[in-house]
């Protein structure tokens, strides 16, 4: 009989603690939470979300009821509810790991919980813009599918511009001015030409400033849009063009307008021809003070 008891006791403590541990949303957190097996997160609601635009912060909805709310780490994470077809997200300061004291301040737990209080999410398939398609809504805002991209060659609106979408390398033969929009009225913007990611021959040179309203002549540059309308200036009619600007590893690249006049594609250069912008972009650089040659 004792046997048997000490049995059923053992069969307890194991269940017990199997269910204390079922589920550790992060694994650098002190949150524990345990999954319900009732709980079955509809298919189109699964994957990761983006909250915020440029797509740095995201909501990650697992198959088991897990969800994390992340910029460069996890800041929010809990366990989703199901009601009528939507997915329940709970409002909980337990449910917070990130800085302390920065609750209420973080705009990606403002932007999921518009109103501090726990939010429906419903599954949007027919949403498209100019980076994604799909989406999940709450009563203010959208989070786009980070997995669904939108096409290739397809008219989109971007920054009130039609725009066709392309995946493409362009270089500019002139120093061209930086626009926020495309419009040669626009405000100017500053790019950052980031050490050393920007610099094809960078241990030749040393940095002395990153930052300048041009695109300077010969860089070569990702250009993902451009535009449908066709702007002429100094008599050549030509498009304006959505680029990237410096970027690297440790921050995200600039983007900005540029008319396309002077653009070419890179695809089809050759190499002595890459090198010899390379040398053009190089030389611009120094006269614009960004650069100085390494004596060493």
């Amino acid at each position: 009989m004792k046997k048997v008891l000490y049995i059923l006791l053992l069969l307890i403590f194991v269940s017990c603690t199997k269910k204390n541990n079922e589920f550790n949303v992060n694994e650098n957190s002190n949150n524990t939470f345990a999954i319900s097996q009732e709980i079955v997160v509809p298919e189109e609601f699964i994957g990761t979300w983006v909250i915020t635009n440029p797509d740095y912060a995201f909501l990650k909805i697992n198959e088991n009821g897990k969800f994390v709310i992340r910029n460069m780490s996890v800041i929010y994470e809990g366990i989703v509810k199901i009601e009528n077809n939507k997915i329940v997200l709970p409002y909980s300061e337990n449910f917070y790991c990130g800085p302390v004291g920065e609750f209420e301040k973080i705009e990606e737990i403002n932007l999921v919980f518009p109103n501090k209080e726990d939010t429906y999410i419903s599954y949007n398939p027919d949403y498209k813009d100019f980076k994604y398609t799909t989406c999940l809504e709450n009563s203010n805002n959208k989070f786009p599918s980070k997995e669904h991209k939108s096409e290739e060659g397809q008219v989109y609106e971007l920054d009130s511009f039609e725009v066709i979408k392309i995946n493409k390398k362009i270089l500019s033969t002139e120093n061209m001015k930086l626009r926020v929009r495309p419009s040669s009225i626009e405000k100017e913007l500053f790019a950052e030409y980031q050490w050393p990611y920007a610099y094809p021959n960078s241990e030749k040179y040393y940095p002395i400033e990153s930052e300048i309203n041009l695109l300077l002549k010969g860089y070569i540059c990702f250009t993902d849009a451009v535009t449908v309308k066709k702007d002429k200036i100094e008599n050549i009619e030509a498009p304006w063009y959505h680029i990237y600007t410096g970027g690297g590893e440790e921050s995200f690249p600039r983007a900005a307008w540029i008319w396309g006049g002077y653009c070419i594609e890179t695809n089809n250069l050759t190499d002595e021809e890459k090198n010899n912008y390379i040398k053009l972009f190089e030389n611009e650089a120094i006269l614009k003070g960004l650069i100085q040659k390494n004596e060493e």
